[in-house]
């Protein structure tokens, strides 16, 4: 049967056969761009769709997702990245304020074939860059401490995988995600290469012998003053906000910049350890593998 002949849901299910779904601060960025580097692999050049857990753009319909994979034909694993799809179990404020979905069942409806890449970080580091990130981007002042935020915007509740990764199984089974760790199979740049052919064997691709710009380097330069011009109401309201704050940003020194980074109080950190430890060994045993943290 000819794809055009089936219905946009069915086509939907026929056209994308893989997601990367979190976690956020993880290194899905990094691992989009290596697997776009495969002829085999099509990932749209947007790399989170947000069609699952936005309400706004899964209300686009079938048509507006599908549009991302036109090109994609010549591609045996075509799918797209959005971390957030993994973090669906969260604090009641966070419910409220921020999320309110079932990622999991939406895609069991629509994609009930598809696989499942995850790749996770030391929660602990996962909720600092978190918080660094909603800094940056002026949804929380550089002046709030971490400990009076964690509750807020996933970044404690992101990382109780083993919550997260619950709501999943009730609808896949566990063989359905290939899980990467950061620390074991991103950082080191020995395990960069098999890690990616891991990979591309599990989305059912051929294997490289190199991938173009595996071993970049991905440290962009300091911008902390971004955090700070993010909270100037004349910046955001204004229509030339944008340009205003980043030509800003790109003239001070990286001198200035470091003076302005935002401090995480190393109690916090310790707090932060206590909190995930017992969620990382409740993972652990899920999943059947050791964790470096």
């Amino acid at each position: 049967m000819s794809i055009a002949t089936l219905s946009l849901k069915e086509q939907l299910a026929e056209t994308v056969t893989f997601l990367v779904i979190g976690a956020q601060k993880s290194g899905t960025t990094w691992l989009c761009d290596m697997m776009r580097k495969n002829p085999a692999v099509f990932i749209p050049d947007w790399k989170e769709l947000h069609f699952f857990d936005k309400e706004e753009n899964f209300a686009k319909g079938y048509s507006w997702y599908l549009d991302f994979f036109r090109g994609s034909r010549s591609a045996t694993a075509v799918g797209e990245g959005t971390p957030n799809y993994f973090y669906n179990v969260c604090t009641a404020k966070e419910h409220r304020d921020w999320i309110n979905r079932d990622v999991p069942a939406r895609v069991k409806d629509h994609l009930p074939h598809a696989k499942f890449v995850l790749s996770l970080r030391d929660p602990v580091q996962r909720a600092i860059s978190a918080y660094n990130h909603f800094v940056l981007r002026g949804n929380l002042s550089p002046k709030i401490k971490l400990r009076d935020c964690w509750d807020e915007r996933g970044i404690r509740s992101a990382g109780k995988y083993h919550q997260q990764m619950a709501m999943w199984l009730e609808h896949f089974n566990l063989d359905r995600f290939h899980i990467i760790i950061y620390e074991d199979d991103i950082k080191p740049d020995d395990r960069k290469l098999p890690t990616m052919n891991a990979l591309f064997d599990y989305v059912g691709v051929p294997r490289m012998e190199t991938v173009p710009g595996l071993f970049e380097s991905r440290n962009p330069r300091p911008d902390a003053a971004l955090g700070h011009l993010n909270q100037l109401g004349f910046l955001r309201e204004n229509r030339y906000g944008r340009k205003i704050r980043d030509r800003i940003n790109g003239a001070l020194p990286a001198s200035i910049q470091s003076q302005l980074e935002v401090t995480v109080d190393p109690e916090d950190v310790d707090a932060l350890k206590a909190f995930f430890d017992p969620h990382n060994r409740a993972f652990e045993t899920m999943i059947g593998r050791d964790l470096p943290w």
